[in-house]
């Protein structure tokens, strides 16, 4: 990657940070609910939360006669061309029970959430750094490239503008990047139906990763999934790294970026104040400059 002064930005328009409302909770922006019906188990996905595993896993469990059949493997599932769209799917919790001609207290329902800042920068190394390749970056994350600052900025207005709308207009308003950008507690119908799902916190780091998967697999099990199926799925998640934005020096330059500055984590906290609230995690980061240095020096761009 190469850094330079215009990956640090600077929060010049609108409102100083410290007088910003925070983002009110529970905007139904959409429900992505994925099942298996015969165990009665279904995880509702928020977009970086480990949605593209979960979806291949979900759909390994609904048919996994079919999926193997068709030489599919859970490491290798993409969202668009995905071999279950349409089949486990339901966009809503009511379509859920509905279609299935079942009641929700039969169902588990997971609910996978992510630490808001961690989502916000595996979010904007997605979509705003590891999409610019052959492109003009400017056109990417409200305008802003690479421009961490700018990107938290727009996206603290254009969340205004998406919860100012009228209902029926949203549509026309909102964008890729706020799917992968707009709190989490949006999703799911949370409002709604936080008491129904059972929460499981996702850890990006490898141990983290491995913790919330061991997690699943536990359930699968209460749940009376076969053990020789549980086994394929284990086997198939072993190298579930494919999709992922950890472990980088970009990630921990952008991180850095955010900590050290108190108006860039006003921001965060304006933006994702309930995620915080609702999902247990503290607003407590440190500026990790010296863990950087402490790192083994190696050479870099900028």
């Amino acid at each position: 990657m190469q850094c330079n002064n215009d990956d640090l930005g600077n929060v010049t328009s609108g409102e100083n940070a410290t007088t910003l409302a925070h983002l009110p909770p529970f905007f139904n922006l959409d429900t992505y609910i994925r099942q298996v019906l015969k165990y009665k188990t279904a995880v509702c996905q928020i977009p970086k939360n480990m949605s593209t595993v979960i979806t291949a896993i979900f759909c390994f469990l609904y048919d996994s006669q079919s999926f193997r059949r068709s030489n599919r493997t859970i490491g290798t599932e993409l969202f668009f061309g995905r071999f279950c769209e349409h089949k486990n799917e339901h966009l809503s919790v009511g379509s859920l029970v509905q279609e299935t001609n079942t009641t929700l207290n039969e169902w588990i329902m997971l609910l996978i959430v992510r630490d808001p800042l961690d989502r916000f920068i595996s979010g904007f190394l997605d979509k705003c750094v590891l999409n610019t390749i052959g492109k003009n970056i400017k056109d990417n994350c409200y305008g802003c490239g690479k421009d961490i600052a700018c990107v938290l900025k727009m996206l603290y207005d254009h969340a205004l503008l998406f919860v100012t709308t009228p209902e029926e207009e949203r549509r026309n308003v909102i964008n890729i990047e706020d799917y992968h950008f707009f709190p989490q507690n949006w999703f799911c119908s949370m409002g709604q139906h936080k008491s129904n799902y059972k929460i499981l916190k996702y850890q990006s780091d490898k141990a983290g990763k491995a913790a919330t998967l061991q997690e699943i697999f536990n359930i699968f099990k209460e749940r009376n999934v076969p053990q020789d199926e549980i086994t394929a799925v284990m086997s198939q998640t072993a190298v579930y790294n494919n999709h992922t934005t950890v472990n980088t020096y970009d990630r921990e330059f952008y991180h850095d970026i955010i900590t050290s500055r108190s108006d860039l984590l006003q921001l965060v906290h304006k933006i994702y104040y309930h995620d915080y609230e609702l999902f247990g995690y503290e607003f407590n980061y440190t500026d990790i400059r010296e863990e950087m240095l402490r790192r083994p020096s190696k050479k870099q761009d900028c």
